[in-house]
């Protein structure tokens, strides 16, 4: 969801970032190089682990795309001068949940489907018949398929 720029008062910041803290959704800002350090160190202590991209000069002949985790990216750019240089664009990521959505049944199903069959067919099926999403499903057998390749 786009929001504009980052609110210039601290406080203000705060109390914006801190709404994102359970947000289910991408939140996207501008940000100007003159507090883009600043806002990042708010946005790392507020939201440590969701995902930010930081996208600098986008459309731009020097155009750059970081993407890290929000504790790191303040940090990130206080490393090199050039990075904080034109205007940004910053993407929040929505924390992802650790807890599996997938029943257990479920995931022993596609473990032993995989074997025999491709994954693209065993996340169809399996969708049809639970109603969970045939991407989670093939992200999941994915996962599984090379887990047990290793």
């Amino acid at each position: 969801m786009f929001l504009g720029f980052f609110p210039v008062k601290e406080k203000e910041l705060t109390e914006k970032v801190q709404s994102l803290e359970n947000a289910d959704y991408t939140a996207v800002f501008y940000e100007t190089p003159r507090r883009i350090v600043d806002t990042m160190e708010i946005v790392g202590k507020i939201l440590p682990e969701h995902d930010v991209t930081l996208c600098r000069e986008m459309t731009k002949t020097f155009e750059s795309f970081y993407r890290l985790k929000a504790k790191d990216a303040a940090s990130f750019l206080k490393a090199d001068p050039d990075r904080t240089k034109g205007e940004f664009v910053v993407a929040i990521g929505s924390l992802k949940q650790e807890t599996s959505s997938v029943p257990a049944s479920v995931v022993k199903a596609i473990s032993d489907l995989i074997k025999t069959s491709p994954v693209k067919q065993v996340a169809n099926v399996l969708s049809d018949l639970t109603g969970i999403k045939k991407n989670d499903l093939y992200n999941l057998a994915l996962d599984l398929k090379n887990k047990s390749d290793e």
